[in-house]
């Protein structure tokens, strides 16, 4: 299969942009490729076109049961699931191939860990909708098989996951060639299950919190940083057991995440610790006796802190009844705002800016944000004050970003300079700056 005319095809699939598949999918902008599969932008039409990604897959002994699982994947509608839209069978420089159309997603989860790890609350903020995800495929007799950050998706302003690798957990796959610590032991056998996701979501809460995911060691079992925080510590090392039977349940991963205890028993820990060295010769009684000792010295402790807490306030009242009144607060004054981009009038030579579209980012790719990402557009812009041209001259640290600058500034208008009473072309440099709480631009005109 190495040697295949589809796999040396899509090594060189960079070069397909503008080639039309199916006779109505344009390839656009190349997202990326594996050894396998080729992923563009394209464009659904309509009266309202917009944005959808077209993934190319060489085609093996397996493709027409990969096809109809295809067509049972599109009847699958969850919010935070991938919609996909269309699959078959084309060809393209001779290589036989299937497409599959799906919703656009803006960036995934593996695009961001490369610049900083997230924050625990932003590790809450894409766990849950991925999990509702799965709870959903679950139920209904699928697995995902591949849950890792690359599949991990912003789409709009909702976490998603993806959906064209989900198989009916009876069917089997290939075992894998190339595993990465993102895949449960049993993959490698071509054995997925629904433990198998949840060892996947295990290793991506150690890459999110961290940048890189769990190392497994010389007998195959992860080693979970102790640098993790709380709950994510517990629920990394519940999900990436090594034997599945053994892993954390879907529901249990929710109730720790809310502070509740899971459905599952605990698993009771092996017998050497149980008669560990601290315990040894210690009677069965005294064990049992243990939380009551440890809840009444709670309880005096309990006591204790509320009693000098109270004396805290009573000092402190008394303090401030015999001191000088404070004064009044006043707040901070807003964080300035750029001021509207002021017509430049040297003898009505300069051109200006008549109107600024400021891109809606959604609040979902703001909260990626760690202090600031900048982005630098330089337009064209021609004698009628339309931009007819533009470059990304900085595109940051984020390619998400960078196409919603990039797109914004297609949408801005100037007034034209002035040269002998004529409206000529000139060349704007548009400086954005994206940062949780919002986008500012700084414009400025180039001198020819």
């Amino acid at each position: 299969m190495d040697d295949s005319p589809e796999l040396t095809v899509l090594s060189n699939s960079k070069n397909w942009a503008g080639r039309i598949v199916a006779q109505k999918y344009r390839l656009m902008r190349w997202l990326g490729s594996s050894d396998h599969s080729a992923a563009f932008e394209t464009q659904l039409s309509g009266s309202e076109p917009r944005p959808a990604a077209i993934k190319l897959v060489a085609q093996d002994t397996a493709s027409d049961e990969r096809l109809s699982s295809l067509r049972e994947l599109s009847r699958l509608s969850h919010p935070n699931l991938i919609q996909i839209l269309e699959s078959g069978p084309c060809e393209l420089d001779g290589a036989k191939l299937i497409y599959v159309v799906m919703e656009f997603a803006d960036e995934d989860l593996s695009q961001i860990l490369p610049q900083r790890a997230l924050t625990p609350a932003e590790t809450r903020e894409f766990l849950q909708p991925t999990l509702d995800a799965l709870l959903y495929l679950h139920e209904r007799g699928f697995v995902h098989g591949r849950i890792c950050p690359s599949n991990i998706r912003a789409a709009g302003d909702r976490i998603k996951l993806s959906t064209d690798s989900v198989r009916k957990a009876s069917s089997p796959r290939a075992p894998l060639i190339n595993p990465s610590p993102y895949n449960a032991p049993e993959a490698l056998s071509g054995k997925f299950s629904a433990a198998s996701d949840i060892w996947g979501i295990g290793a991506t809460i150690v890459a999110a919190l961290t940048q890189w995911p769990p190392q497994l060691d010389s007998s195959g079992d992860a080693q979970v940083p102790k640098s993790l925080p709380e709950p994510f510590q517990t629920l990394a090392r519940e999900c990436l057991r090594k034997d599945p039977e053994t892993r954390c349940k879907l529901s249990d991963i929710s109730a720790i995440l809310q502070g509740k205890q899971p459905a599952t028993p605990a698993r009771s820990a092996p017998a050497a610790a149980r008669s560990s060295p601290g315990n040894a010769g210690v009677p069965e009684s005294a064990n049992r006796s243990r939380p009551f000792v440890i809840l009444a010295v709670c309880i005096v402790l309990l006591v204790v802190a509320i009693l000098a807490f109270r004396s805290f306030r009573i000092a402190r009242d008394s303090t401030a009844s015999v001191s000088t009144p404070a004064e009044p607060q006043t707040s901070q004054p807003p964080s300035p705002q750029p001021e509207p981009a002021a017509p430049m009038n040297r003898a009505n030579k300069e051109g200006a800016v008549l109107h600024q579209f400021l891109p809606d980012v959604p609040r979902s790719a703001r909260h990626t944000i760690h202090g600031k990402i900048k982005v630098a557009v330089r337009v064209n812009v021609d004698s009628r004050g339309k931009v007819a041209s533009e470059k990304l001259t900085s595109p940051g640290p984020s390619h998400y970003f960078a196409g919603v600058a990039e797109r914004a500034a297609e949408r801005w208008e100037f007034s034209p300079p002035q040269s002998d009473g004529q409206s000529t072309p000139s060349v704007w440099l548009l400086r954005f700056q994206f940062t949780r709480n919002g986008t500012q631009v700084f414009p400025e005109q180039e001198r020819r």
